[in-house]
């Protein structure tokens, strides 16, 4: 199987019943938009919209990399960060990510950059090859700053 056969192969969204919480949906950006961002200052009404016609009453999306959970329009709205592109404010080499069941924690894993970018690099991704880094990454750093933003900017969006 391609690597775009497998992509087009996940469901776009996916019910799995986690102990405690119920049944939950998972989804990358929202129940009716893969590119939707879901942030922790989505509206409740905007919430209530997205989530319209679902069963479940917790939601996990991603998209934003911001890890948040907030309880909004009646239901609980997730969303575990990234391991490897936050966009929080905090130490570069910071995994964020969330355990499911029978609550909800948010977790973070510090981890070694230039053993993370040698590991990526020694599987063949060239994205992790010093001579392919762009300028401002670093393997000290782990940083991409022009990918810095301002606080806030994504929060904003709703």
């Amino acid at each position: 199987m391609s690597a775009l056969e497998f992509v087009t192969a996940i469901p776009f969204s996916i019910v799995i019943e986690i102990t405690g919480l119920g049944p939950v949906r998972f989804c990358h950006g929202s129940p009716r938009s893969d590119t939707e961002i879901v942030t922790p200052a989505a509206p409740a009404e905007r919430f209530a919209q997205l989530s319209a016609g679902l069963d479940e009453q917790v939601l996990v999306t991603g998209h934003t990399h911001l890890q948040f959970d907030r309880r909004v329009a009646g239901r609980r709205s997730v969303n575990p960060g990234s391991v490897g592109l936050p966009y929080h404010e905090g130490e570069p080499g910071t995994a964020y990510w969330a355990l499911l069941g029978p609550d909800v924690t948010l977790r973070q894993t510090r981890y070694d950059i230039a053993a993370a970018l040698q590991a990526g690099a020694a599987a063949g991704d060239p994205r992790c090859r010093e001579d392919h880094r762009p300028a401002d990454v670093t393997a000290e750093s782990g940083r991409d700053h022009r990918r810095d933003r301002a606080p806030g900017v994504l929060r904003l969006a709703g």
